[in-house]
Formats: structure tokens, C-alpha cells, sequence
């Protein structure tokens, strides 16, 4: 094999590490023993829940932070549509691997993409043979149900079309239906439901019902590590209830905590000491003989885009849980969720999961099932069953783990070494961990623990794998996937997660990076591998930035491309129509992202239009002008109201946005790869392209995929040194819960000044030269996870005005009006928060800046009674903290006021005069969300009742992080 890297430039600190790293040890062996509780079935039930909406055909870039391993281009049809036939028997043929005994259908809920599926089975009985499409009754979003004519019309459905579908997943004979949200109906509702489908149907289901913990009781156990003779009793009696009720219970076989770690672990003491004795003790009585026990499982919950993130911890958060599960000999397994990308709970093969599910799943399928585990098709059964699991980015203070995870592929007690390094960009170790021997008939886990604070400030750390096969011959795997650590942002909790045997080990690789004079970089890339390629790409600080594609789709050296989206509050279909004077060869196409169908559109005599729905989800297009046509002009009507602006205009900004009366349009310059290409299906593919990042140091990275899945990650290239400059900041040390000051990468350091714009150089927009994804939205923020995706809109025109005062540019918010700024803008840590304001004379008591959405990030900046204030929201949701300034700001006048924290107190000047407030605890937000100023009101974790949205002007806005 040989391998070249051309282009690296490296990152040297002022300061070297430590010769000695601490790092904590966990060694976790799974007991594999299932209780001795005789199950109802022969065989238990085990399979995932599945999300329709999503195929392995759609566009998952620019969204979402991850996509489906064996995504497939060549299946995406010409017109919309969520799935097709093709589609979904791929995926029975992936489930099977798993040991899954079939999958389940939200139909309650989601009835069409059920009778759908239903279809594609009844048509192609050969590749359905074997298979079990399970009935799942979803009962709305806590306790938002009602046993309505409508809601029991739909189930009257399903269970007609059930119980004549040879397909449908039973057990002893009944179809098999399981719940989500049960728990949080009223038992008379479900029971109302329930009793009507029985009295119609007879027994022929067993439907299980949901048990939760509520958040009051949760935060008991983790305050006091028990519950009280009270507390039992309550879960004795909603047991009971359930059982009652029910043919089976879904166990909450863990609940999610919140430590001194961002993300949530999971934690089964309520479930060891209260809910399995009474589980197993009342289900021995003969009342509820033959009910059904089993779970619906995560591997953790990482949502990219609202800020909630269960941690999935490598692997352990799904094996904790199936340990406990077993101890109940379960008679169903529902994993939640097959392929769910807004919260990243797939278990379906994905990029960042690889095949690591699969194969932890299928050995606890074969322990709980029967059989014997052996290697998987196509394995070198000579290099270890070792997965490694690690988080690809992370932010300085942050918890870095890596699992070293041994799924046995046999019952043979043979061992194998393992020994892992971490080393810088030089390649000089940083820390060295304990080589290990395993054990390859052993389910055991070796978790290292690593506090970032001291590896910063470095930012590129390349993981080293030294391991003895079973041939007795040393491997060193150097080609993973590498680590990011970011001074103080992070929105991917994702963990990547891979197999040794699941790597690509190309027989040639060669990848350069080089900056170019004017600013690009040229990108050159050739691979050999030994079995037909599914992708090559490029990727940039994580995200898909290039790829070889064998139809050249998108020529970026030859074209602007332009992403437009298209949302609202106020969702209906709208007639749109894009023309570009100027330009003949300009391309249009939908984005196809799940879940949203942009509509039918034509294009006559350079005209296109379209009728289309607009809602809440960016409804997403692409449009690519020649370079050529640089006088060209974009035109863009929804309705009667048209927006133009010149395409020269628009490169100087990067970014523009309008306000229509019913929608608003945002328009980006696409510098990263639009769409996953189809596949080159060859041995070797290369490439040679010039591009320009949007970042000021890109961190490039070569990534290959084959058709089997197989996965080849190059070490990272820097074509531009990172500047060896630090700033020290205070950050919240997540393993040793204490705050310290240590230095960081300054490059990397936000400091976002925002720039105000007048309507005809970006429209609604402020923009930001430090990186384009942090750029604001005047009015806006209608998307899931942005600021106001569900908090009322304000009477007013949302948009603040454009003005000039003393010859500079400002932005006049009429007590209506806001501006957001993306997650992550708003630090979660340290912060300043600078900005000039002239409140209108009628102000006394508003918002001006909120980090929260439609929950809770962490700060609210108001003034009452003319004194600016600050609120800070408690991480546990049980208590806000209100922090006067003394400082009064007056109407009519112009004020410079800045706040600042550095996780021990607060700093607020008005103008000259300042005052401090040290905080009483150690203040963490809870989510990281974006920013607001000018509202909202919500009275929540900050406002006083009766405060309004901001009126007045508003100039210089600055956000640092530190």
C-alpha cells in the first residue's frame, strides 16, 4: 500500500503538553445472562422502529450531520416521493443482518407511509418472504390524544389491513403493537381506545403500554440515590395500572441525568432497585400471567439542531440498557429509532456509525434468540472484532472518550492486543494509553477519559491504533477518523463509531491540499481499493465539501452556485417564479431533503414557476449561473411581490435574505458540496478541482466509502497554518466540574461583529467576516431549532428598518421587530456582549437579548424600570437567577453597553460607569440555542411580566467569546 499527504501545515503551540496526560480508565465486561422469567414467546420480537420519511435516496447534506451508509443516488426518483419500493427492501436486507425479526410502522400517526409499505410487500412476495412489519400505535406528543371518531377510524383501519397481511408482526398468533407516548395519556382515554378496538375486534392484538419516570422523582433519586416508601408506592400503583391495562409493559430500563457533562448519561439505579423487582414480583402473580415485558431502546439522542443531546457515551448507553433488559428474559426489543437524522438516533448504518450497531445488536440478538456468533460476511477473521468509538468534535473543557469496544465473533477463548495513542498534528503522542488484551469470546468494553483543557491549545489530534491479530501479526492503524477541538463551540455530539474489520485499507491513496495565490485551494486525490467505491470525498471541518462525481452535476470552477430556502410561519402553497436576466444557462433544482416536496415545477422562455407549499421546514432549491455571467440578476416573485438583486452584489456579500408579506427567502453562496453525487462503481477514482472554503483555516480530509460499506478516513490536511497565537479563557472543566483558565487557539476563537447592511447590499441579513455560518437574520427564524419556530410572532414588521444616525448605519426595531443569530453565536461559556442602543422615550421595562428559543439556552439581558438586568436560567430548570446591574439606561440617548462573564461573575457597563455581580453558584446554560435581540417576551427564565419587545435604535452589535 502506498499512501502520500502533500499540503500539511501544522499547528505548533507556544506551549508543549504535559509528558503525562491523566486520562480515567473504565473497564466494562457484559454479563450476557438472561433472567430466568419464562418468556410468553419462543422468540422474542426484536426490531426497529422506522421512520418512512426517510430513504436512502434523499439529500441529507447542508441539514443534517450525518446520512445513511449505503445511500444510493441511482434510487431517487424523477418526481418526489418519501420511499420507494427499491429503497425500502434495502433496508429489510441491512435489518436482517442485525437479527432483527422484522420492523415496525408508526401507523397510527402516519397511516399512508403504512399502507405504502404494506403495498411494496403484497407486490414483491420474494424479497418480503420472512419479513414482519410490525404495528406501532404513536400517540401524539405528551398527551396531545383524544379516542376520537378520527383516531379510532385510522386504527379500525390499520388493524384491518393487519390482520389480512401474512406480513404483519405477531406473537402466539396476535398481531404484536407497540406504543410511543402512551405513558403520557390519561388511563380513562387510553382505556376508552382500547375498549372500543376490543369490543370491535376481539383478541387479536397484544398492545403494550409505556411506563416513564417522571422529572421530579428522576431528580429525587439522582439528589437523594433512593426513593421513599411514597415514591415506590406511585410506581407500584402506575404498574399496575399499566399491566391492567395492557398486555405488556415497555420498562424504563434507564433514565438520562445530567451531570457535570453538557450531555445526559444514562443511569439504571431507579430500574435495578424499584422497577424490575416490582416487575418480576407482580408478573409471577396469576393476574398478570402471560403479560408481556420488554423496552423501547436508544443508543443516545443527539439533536444537532434544537441542542437536547442524550449522550451515547461510544456504545455504552445501548449496552447498559440491553444488560438491564435482559434480566427480564424480554419478549420484545423495540430499537428506537431505525433512521430518525433530525435527533440521530439511527440505528440504521450510517457514516459516523458505520457497522458498529449492527454488530453489537446481532450478538445480543443471538443471546437473547439463540445461535452461535461467527464472523460476518466478507471479514478478515484474522484481524480483531474491535470497534472504536470516539467523538470526531469536541469544545476545550469537554470530556474526550474513547471505547475500545470487543464484539465476540466467536465462543473460542482466544485473546488478541490492543494499544491506542493520541497523538498531535506533528504525530508526537500526547497521551499513551495502556496496551489491552482481550478476550474475542467476551463482550467487553475499555473506556478511556481524556479532559480537553489539557490538550488545548492545540486542535487537530489523530487517534493511533497498534493491534496484534489473531495471525500474531501487528497492525497499526493510523488512518482514522481524526478529533476537532474547537475554544468554545460545538453543535455535533456525535460519536463516530468503527469497526477494524469494517475499514477500507486502500491499496494506493494519495490526497494534496495547496493554498493558491488568490485564496483557493487545489484539491488532488487518487484511490485504488480493492472492491467498487460508493463515494470520494472531501470533507472540511467535518461537512461534505467536495466529491467526485461521475455525472458533473455541480461544476463549482465553472459556476456560482446559489442555495435559496424558502419558510414561513404561516404555511400554504404560494406561486413563485425565478427568472435571472442576464444569464441563459442558469440551472435550477429542488434540494430533495427529506420530507418536503418543493412541488411540480416548469421552466418556459427563461421563466421558472412553480406552486409550492411553504412551511416551518426549509423548503430548499439550488441554482447555478455561470461564472460567466457575472451581470447577471436574480428576480424572484412569490405572488405579486417581487424581489431582484444583482449577482455581483450578491458575491460581495456571500448572503441576502427578503421579507415577503407571506414568507421569506434566504439566499447563500454554496461553498460546500450541495448534494451526495451518485456512485463512481469503480476501483480507483481521483480527483483535481480549485476551491475556495468558507473558512479562514480549512482542515481537509479524504474520505472514501465501497458498496459493502467499508469506510477510509485520510489524516487531516491544514493547506494554511494555523497562527500560533492564544488567548486565555475561562472554561468549565466537565470532568474535574471546576472552572480554570487555560489558553486556546485565538484563529478559532469567535469574535462575531456584525455588520449592518442596507437593503440593497443583503436585504434582512447581518453578516459577519468570521465565518458565514454565523451570519444574523433580520426578522426570521422560523426553521425547527431556530429562534422562533413556535414562539409567537410580534405585531409588527419583524424586520428591523435600516437607518442612518450621525452617519452611521443603524437598525430601528419598532417593538415588533428582532433580529436571531444561529446557535452557537451566543456562547455557552465565557461571553461579551457588546452594542450601542437608543431606546424610543415609551420604553421602560424590554427585552433586549435573549439566548433561548423555545426553551431555555441560558441568558435574558433586559431593563426594567429603566436598569439594565440580567437573568440567568438554572441548568436544572428549577430556578432562575436575577442579577441587577445598578446601571440605569436612559431614553432618547445613546448608550455603549457591554456585559460580560467569565463563569464567576458578571461585568456590566453602561457608557462609563460599571458595576460587577459575582454569582452565587456556577452558572452553565442548558442548551445551546441561538440568539435574539430586541425579545422575546416569553416570561420565562428572565422578563418580568409586562415586558415588550425592544423599540428603538440599536448599532455595533459584537458577540466574543470570552
Amino acid at each position: 500500500m502506498r499512501f502520500a499527504y502533500v499540503g500539511l501545515a501544522l499547528f505548533l503551540a507556544a506551549t508543549s503538553w504535559s509528558a503525562a496526560i491523566d486520562f480515567q480508565r473504565d473497564d466494562y465486561v457484559s454479563p450476557m445472562t438472561l433472567g430466568s422469567r419464562k418468556r410468553v414467546a419462543e422468540r422474542a420480537a426484536l426490531y426497529p422502529e422506522v421512520q418512512y420519511k426517510y430513504a436512502l435516496f434523499q439529500n441529507y447534506l447542508g441539514m443534517y450531520i450525518d446520512r445513511p451508509l449505503f445511500f444510493d443516488r441511482s434510487l431517487r426518483p424523477e418526481q418526489f416521493t418519501y420511499l420507494t419500493a427499491e429503497s425500502y427492501f434495502r433496508d429489510l436486507a441491512i435489518m436482517r443482518r442485525y437479527g432483527f425479526t422484522g420492523s415496525g410502522s408508526l401507523a397510527l400517526g402516519i397511516i399512508n407511509l403504512y399502507k405504502q409499505v404494506n403495498g411494496f410487500l403484497e407486490a414483491d412476495p420474494a424479497r418480503a418472504a420472512g419479513h414482519q412489519e410490525y404495528v406501532q400505535f404513536a400517540f401524539g406528543e405528551m398527551g396531545r390524544f383524544s379516542a376520537d371518531d378520527k383516531k379510532l377510524q385510522q386504527a379500525r383501519e390499520i388493524l384491518n389491513i393487519a390482520q389480512k397481511s401474512p406480513y404483519a408482526g405477531r406473537m402466539n398468533g396476535k398481531l404484536l403493537i407497540t406504543t410511543y407516548n402512551s405513558a403520557y395519556i390519561p388511563q380513562d382515554t387510553m382505556r376508552e381506545f382500547l375498549g372500543a378496538l376490543r369490543a370491535e375486534f376481539g383478541d387479536i392484538f397484544l398492545i403494550s403500554g409505556g411506563l416513564v419516570v417522571d422529572h421530579a422523582d428522576n431528580r429525587h433519586y439522582r439528589e437523594h440515590g433512593s426513593w421513599p416508601e411514597e415514591i415506590q408506592a406511585k410506581y407500584r400503583a402506575k404498574l399496575i395500572d399499566v399491566l391492567t391495562l395492557f398486555d405488556g409493559v415497555q420498562l424504563p430500563v434507564g433514565t438520562r441525568q445530567r451531570g457535570t457533562e453538557y450531555t445526559t448519561y444514562i443511569d439504571c439505579g431507579i430500574y435495578e432497585k424499584y422497577i424490575l423487582p416490582m416487575t418480576l414480583e407482580l408478573t409471577a402473580e396469576e393476574r398478570f400471567a402471560g403479560k408481556l415485558l420488554g423496552a423501547v431502546l436508544t443508543h443516545g439522542y443527539i439533536n444537532h439542531l434544537s441542542g437536547v443531546n442524550h449522550g451515547e457515551y461510544g456504545t455504552a448507553s445501548l449496552r447498559k440498557s440491553l444488560d438491564q433488559l435482559l434480566k427480564v428474559n424480554p419478549d420484545f426489543i423495540v430499537f428506537f429509532e431505525w433512521n430518525e437524522f433530525n435527533e440521530n438516533t439511527c440505528f440504521q448504518p450510517t457514516l459516523t456509525n458505520s457497522l458498529a450497531l449492527q454488530r453489537l445488536i446481532k450478538y445480543y440478538s443471538l443471546v437473547i434468540n439463540g445461535g452461535e456468533p461467527a464472523p460476518e460476511p466478507g471479514d478478515d477473521a484474522q484481524i480483531p472484532p474491535l470497534i472504536l468509538s470516539h467523538r470526531e468534535t469536541l469544545k476545550v473543557g469537554e470530556v474526550l472518550d474513547f471505547e475500545l469496544l470487543n464484539v465476540p465473533d466467536s465462543r473460542e477463548q482466544q485473546t488478541y492486543t490492543a494499544r491506542l495513542r493520541l497523538l498531535d498534528a506533528t504525530g508526537t503522542a500526547v497521551v499513551e494509553f495502556p496496551q489491552e488484551t482481550f478476550d474475542r469470546s467476551q463482550l467487553r468494553a475499555v473506556t478511556y477519559r481524556v479532559a480537553t483543557e489539557e490538550l488545548t491549545p492545540g486542535v487537530v489530534f489523530l487517534p493511533e491504533l497498534t493491534v496484534t491479530r489473531f495471525d500474531g501479526r501487528q497492525e497499526v492503524y493510523a488512518d482514522l477518523q481524526y478529533v476537532r477541538l474547537m475554544p468554545t463551540f460545538c453543535y455535533n455530539y456525535k460519536a463516530t463509531r468503527q469497526p477494524l474489520r469494517d475499514l477500507l485499507r486502500p491499496e494506493q491513496m494519495q490526497f494534496t491540499a495547496v493554498r493558491q495565490a488568490d485564496g483557493s485551494d487545489a484539491l488532488t486525490a487518487t484511490i485504488t481499493a480493492t472492491e467498487p467505491l460508493a463515494a470520494v470525498e472531501v470533507t472540511d471541518y467535518g461537512r461534505d465539501f467536495y466529491a467526485v462525481d461521475p455525472s458533473q452535476e455541480f461544476d463549482r470552477e465553472k459556476n456560482w452556485l446559489l442555495i435559496g430556502s424558502l419558510t414561513t410561519r404561516k404555511s400554504g402553497n404560494h406561486q413563485i417564479e425565478l427568472s435571472i436576466p442576464g444569464s441563459t444557462d442558469w440551472q435550477f433544482r429542488p434540494w430533495w431533503r427529506p420530507n418536503i416536496k418543493f412541488g411540480n415545477w416548469k421552466r418556459k422562455d427563461g421563466v421558472l414557476t412553480c406552486r409550492t407549499l411553504i412551511w416551518g421546514a426549509p423548503n430548499d432549491f439550488i441554482v447555478s449561473i455561470p461564472r460567466a455571467d457575472a451581470a447577471a440578476e436574480i428576480c424572484f416573485k412569490v405572488g405579486d411581490e417581487e424581489r431582484r438583486m444583482k449577482l455581483a452584489d450578491f458575491l460581495a456579500v456571500g448572503a441576502w435574505a427578503w421579507q415577503y408579506s407571506t414568507c421569506r427567502l434566504t439566499w447563500r453562496l454554496c461553498q460546500e458540496l450541495p448534494d451526495t453525487p451518485p456512485c463512481p462503481d469503480a476501483l480507483q477514482s481521483s480527483l483535481a478541482v480549485k476551491l475556495t472554503s468558507a473558512r479562514r483555516y480549512p482542515i481537509y480530509q479524504l474520505r472514501a466509502v465501497t458498496r459493502s460499506g467499508r469506510i477510509y478516513r485520510s489524516r487531516p490536511i491544514l493547506p494554511v497554518a494555523m497562527p500560533e497565537a492564544t488567548r486565555t479563557i475561562a472554561i468549565h472543566s466537565e470532568l474535574h466540574d471546576k472552572v480554570l483558565s487555560v489558553p486556546v487557539c485565538a484563529a478559532l476563537l469567535p469574535e462575531l461583529r456584525y455588520a449592518i447592511r442596507p437593503p440593497e447590499s443583503g436585504g434582512a441579513i447581518m453578516t459577519t467576516d468570521f465565518d458565514p455560518f454565523f451570519n444574523a437574520q433580520l426578522g426570521g427564524g422560523y426553521v425547527y431549532g431556530e429562534a422562533f419556530d413556535s414562539i409567537p410572532l410580534p405585531e409588527g414588521r419583524q424586520v428591523p428598518e435600516y437607518v442612518i444616525e450621525d452617519g452611521k448605519p443603524a437598525l430601528r426595531f419598532d417593538g415588533g421587530s428582532y433580529a436571531t443569530m444561529p446557535k452557537e453565536s451566543f456562547p455557552r461559556g465565557s461571553f461579551t456582549l457588546d452594542f450601542e442602543i437608543k431606546p424610543d422615550p415609551g420604553q421602560e421595562t424590554y427585552v433586549l437579548f435573549r439566548h433561548f428559543a423555545r426553551i431555555l439556552g441560558s441568558v435574558t439581558l433586559f431593563v426594567e424600570d429603566d436598569e439594565l438586568k440580567l437573568a440567568f436560567g438554572d441548568r436544572e430548570q428549577i430556578a432562575t437567577h436575577r442579577f441587577p446591574s445598578g446601571l440605569r439606561i436612559e431614553r432618547g440617548q445613546w448608550s455603549r453597553v457591554i456585559v460580560s462573564y467569565d463563569l464567576a461573575s458578571f461585568r456590566f457597563q453602561v457608557g462609563d460607569r460599571i458595576s460587577t455581580a459575582p454569582t452565587p453558584q456556577r452558572l452553565l446554560a442548558l442548551y445551546f440555542k441561538p440568539g435574539i435581540f430586541g425579545g422575546h417576551t416569553k416570561v420565562e427564565f428572565g422578563p418580568p411580566d409586562g415586558a415588550r419587545y425592544y423599540s428603538g435604535l440599536m448599532r455595533d452589535l459584537v458577540i466574543r467569546h470570552w
